[in-house]
């Protein structure tokens, strides 16, 4: 890996969602209580995985910047939570994930990548008790 693609990469994953975050606490100040939700974190970034370490360094650090970002907006009565839905077969995912399906099988407890479809309804819960808590 490059210094310029370990860059881009960083820039991409963390820098974008501490920036974007402290954008959208900005306008939320006025409105809380209110909820950021965080679903740039990555498994990668809870465990250790070959050939990964650039990517697993930036997951981490969103993990680290998503605490430390719900303690402080905690202040500002704004919840900052986490979500880390796995694997999940999306547009970006084939660039670093090929077709391998035993391997799914065998690293994955569901035995293959997750559809964004599975997901959405629990993300959408999770944002619409913001106000009811």
């Amino acid at each position: 890996m490059t210094r310029s693609d370990w860059r881009a990469l960083f820039n991409q994953n963390l820098e974008t969602m501490f920036f974007m975050s402290q954008a959208v606490a900005a306008e939320l100040r006025d409105q809380a209580p209110a909820r950021i939700d965080c679903l740039g974190v990555s498994i990668s970034g809870m465990n250790s995985a070959p050939y990964h370490l650039a990517y697993g360094a930036a997951k981490s650090a969103i993990v680290a910047v998503t605490r430390t970002l719900g303690v402080e907006l905690a202040l500002d009565n704004i919840r900052v939570n986490a979500i880390a839905p796995g694997t999940t077969i999306t547009p970006g995912a084939g660039a670093y994930i090929d077709e391998n399906v035993e391997r799914d099988r065998q690293a994955i407890a569901m035995g293959r990548r997750a559809h964004a479809d599975e997901q959405a309804g629990a993300i959408l819960f999770s944002c619409r008790t913001c106000r009811a808590t």
